[in-house]
Formats: C-alpha cells, sequence, structure tokens
C-alpha cells in the first residue's frame, strides 16, 4: 500500500508459496471493503489461488485453490459482479486444458465453472479478467484460439454462464493475441488491446460494440509509440461527455379551455410527466404555450428538458384546446 503522493509504502501481505506465488494482476476492492485477488502458482495444488486481505494487510484467507479439472494459473484479477459474486478467468486447466470463466462467492463458496473453453473457435488462455458491462452481461477476450488464425477472440456470456457467445475472432490484419481487460465508454463501446498484430504487427487498439458489431482498429503501434501492449485501456470521459446519463423528457396529455377572452396558456409543469437530468436540470421549456379560438383541436406541444452540461432530450405532448362555455349579458326590469 502507498499514498497516492508516494508516501506510506508498506508491504500488506508476503506470500510464502503455500498460500500463492506470482501475482500478475493487482486486487479488487469489494462492497464489503477486503481486497480480492489471484495468484498463477502456489496455493494446495501449486496452481494458484483466489485470496481475500483487509486493505491493514490483516484478516488474509485463501478462498480457493485452482485444481486442473476446474482452472488453473488465474492472471487478471476477479471482480465483483452487481449480484456481489466474484468473476474471474483462469487460463488454464478445463476439460480442454484451455481455461475457463468461474464464479464464486466472497466467502469462498460456490465455486462454479461457467464456461470451460474447448481451445477451438470459443478461444483458450483467458489471460484478461472479466467486465461487467452496462447490460449485466460478462465480457472477456481469450488471447488465442478462434476460428481462423488462432489469434485470440472477444467473448460475452451471462453472470449464470449461459450464452457464450463469440462477439469477434481475431485476425492478423485487425491485431490479435489480446491480453488486457476490456472497458466500457460512455459511448457503450468495448475498447480493447491486442499485443501482436495489425499493420506492422505492433498491436493495435480497437473497438467493438456489445453485440459484436462495429468493429474498428482505432489505433496501430508502431516502433515510434510502444509495442505489444499487454494492458487495456483507460477510458477518461471528457468533460464534454460526463459520465451522467442524459437528460430523459417524458410528457403527458392535457385538456385546457379557452377562457373568456378566448386564450389560454400553459406551463411546462402541465405536460412534464417526470422528466429527469442526472447531472442536473438547466432548463424545461415548451412551445407553443399560448392558444386562442384558432387553436381548437388537438395541438402539439414540445416538452425539451436541457441539463447543465447542454444536452437536451424532447418529447411531444398532445394539447386538446376546447372552446369556453357561452356568456350571456342582459338587463332586468325592476317591479317598479
Amino acid at each position: 500500500r502507498v499514498a497516492k503522493d508516494g508516501t506510506g509504502f508498506s508491504v500488506l501481505y508476503a506470500f510464502s508459496g503455500a498460500d500463492g506465488g506470482k501475482v500478475y494482476a493487482g486486487v479488487v476492492e469489494g462492497s464489503d471493503g477486503f481486497l480480492y485477488g489471484n495468484t498463477e502458482t502456489g496455493g494446495a495444488n501449486g496452481s494458484g489461488v483466489l485470496f481475500r486481505v483487509a486493505k491493514d494487510g490483516t484478516g488474509f484467507s485463501v478462498l480457493h485453490s485452482f485444481v486442473s479439472a476446474t482452472g488453473i494459473a488465474p492472471w487478471g484479477s476477479p471482480i465483483e459482479g452487481s449480484d456481489g459474486d466474484l468473476y474471474g478467468t483462469a487460463t488454464g486447466g478445463g476439460p480442454d486444458n484451455s481455461g475457463v470463466v468461474f464464479r464464486i462467492a466472497k466467502n469462498g463458496t460456490g465455486y462454479t465453472v461457467l464456461h470451460p473453453f474447448t481451445g477451438t473457435a470459443d478461444g483458450k488462455i483467458p489471460i484478461a479478467g472479466l467486465i461487467e458491462g452496462s447490460d449485466g452481461s460478462l465480457y472477456g477476450t481469450a488471447e488465442q484460439g478462434g476460428s481462423t488464425d488462432n489469434f485470440g477472440v472477444v467473448y460475452r456470456l451471462e453472470r449464470d454462464g449461459s450464452g457464450f457467445t463469440v462477439l469477434h475472432t481475431f485476425v492478423e490484419s485487425d491485431g490479435g493475441l489480446p491480453r488486457g481487460r476490456l472497458t466500457e465508454g460512455q459511448d457503450g463501446l468495448l475498447y480493447g488491446t491486442t499485443t501482436f498484430y495489425g499493420n506492422i504487427g505492433a498491436g493495435v487498439v480497437y473497438q467493438i460494440a456489445k453485440d459484436g458489431s462495429n468493429f474498428n482498429v482505432v489505433y496501430n503501434h508502431n516502433d515510434f509509440d510502444g509495442l505489444n501492449c499487454q494492458g487495456g485501456v483507460l477510458y477518461i470521459p471528457s468533460p464534454n461527455c460526463p459520465a451522467c446519463a442524459k437528460p430523459v423528457a417524458e410528457c403527458r396529455d392535457i385538456t385546457v379551455t379557452l377562457d373568456l377572452s378566448g386564450e389560454v396558456s400553459i406551463q411546462a409543469a402541465d405536460v412534464d410527466n417526470g422528466s429527469t437530468a442526472a447531472c442536473g436540470l438547466q432548463t424545461i421549456s415548451i412551445g407553443p404555450d399560448m392558444f386562442d379560438c384558432n387553436s381548437l383541436g388537438i395541438q402539439p406541444v414540445n416538452l425539451t428538458v436541457t441539463d447543465i452540461f447542454g444536452r437536451t432530450d424532447e418529447c411531444t405532448a398532445e394539447v386538446t384546446v376546447l372552446e369556453g362555455g357561452a356568456q350571456f349579458f342582459g338587463t332586468a326590469l325592476g317591479p317598479d
């Protein structure tokens, strides 16, 4: 552990081999405040462990010792899913010795293989860890395998292990051997890197939609800007692309009646049906907001919601304009 200014460096825990060895990835903090991570070797079977430790270094415990039949040698750090369980990958073992995707509770119980890689079209050697997308599915990469050049794949599956799908199979021209964890951008696309291949063989940065469409090489590495990237990418939102959701306009239809002068006006609140602005509301406006005798019947009214970043959303309400009741004027004679 070390402070962000570089001071206070301290070793929280030193592995002995029997409790794990060769930590290639970092640790993640669980919702319970503990740190969770993997080692590639060591443990009861010599094939790596999944461990937990408190942030002050106390309470170290091995939650799972990996074994060949159900996955060995994990590299990427686990993640905590939205359901509170831990999800990760092991680079080897499983029925075809090609690695697995696994799930385990934070107390170490319920270890389950969600997908055993076959080493063929579905990939093998999943070095990178997983991410949970904004849609609740798990996404990852396998360094090798695939249906063409053995250059690896991008895949998706559900948290219960169902729905495993290869989203992209790498070929030499678009990169190969992905080893870094994927990142989901605010645009909803997945971003990642490959260690080799691309234009000059030095690896690429790529993007792909979560349904596997729109794969695109964003950048080809070269001799001058770095070779053979093995980590993922970090998505830093632009100030003009805030992390909070865009505003959402919600409309409702209303009925209004002309007054004695033959006019009626409405306000945004009259047709607003719970519009939201997660970043903060700047304005909410409508148009038109005034009606007269020429407006009888159904009139469309646009409601516009604008947040503090200037992002807008619109909806259309139907305003039914009715004629006011007839008015009668006259005189009356008194008893005299």
